[in-house]
Parts: structure tokens; sequence; C-alpha cells
């Protein structure tokens, strides 16, 4: 069975066309006179992940209403795109790209992760 697309109890028919999960770490430059400059790490920020998919078929407008209500839930859920470990995030936004074909829905997305240090 092939690794889905969920988000809290939703669970997608089909996976995004595409996905990014970008890690950055807060870094500060700091100058100090005489002595030039140093880097200072202040550690890692939380994942984001963005992308985007389709839904088609006759079922596409309400399977991108169920979409819009669990968006619109709010909260923090587990997230699980394929190929990457099960998640803590939250749904950042939902973006419906263009109406492509009267049975065509595409749609774009982007989630962050909840760190341990974020959840009470």
């Amino acid at each position: 069975m092939a690794d889905k697309f969920r988000y809290k109890t939703l669970e997608f028919l089909y996976n995004p066309k595409s996905f990014r999960c970008r890690r950055e770490r807060r870094l500060v430059r700091l100058f100090q006179p005489g002595k030039g400059s140093r880097i200072q790490d202040l550690g890692g920020l939380p994942a984001v992940i963005s992308g985007e998919g389709e839904l088609f078929g006759k079922t596409a407008p309400q399977d991108y209403q169920t979409l819009l209500k669990v968006f619109r839930e709010g909260g923090c859920g587990v997230l699980k795109l394929p190929g990457l470990p099960a998640m803590q995030a939250y749904f950042a936004s939902l973006g419906l790209l263009r109406k492509a074909g009267p049975d065509v829905f595409r749609y774009d997305f982007e989630f962050w992760e909840e760190t341990e240090e974020g959840m009470e």
C-alpha cells in the first residue's frame, strides 16, 4: 500500500503532485571592530512543508470543500507526507490555483511544523 498524504483525519485519494520540506537555521552575523565578523548559530527553525496537487473527478468540488473545512478548523494535527516521518503541524495556507477543467481543481498548501519546544 502506497504512502498517502494525510492530515488529522483527512486522507487524500491522490498524493500531491509535488511538495517541498524546507528547514532553516537562524544565523546572526556579528561584527566586532578590529576583530572582523563571526557567525552565531541560534538554532534550527521548524520545517515549512509546501506543495501543490490536483483534485479531479466528479467529487473534486466536494473534495476541495472538505480540504477547506479541515484548513478552517485550525489547530495542530498529525501531518504525513510520502517519504517523510509523521510530524505535528499547523495547516498554514491553502490556495485554489485555478479551476483547470470542469472536474479538476488545482490547489497549493503550506504546513508549519510544530516543535516540542512550542508544544504545551
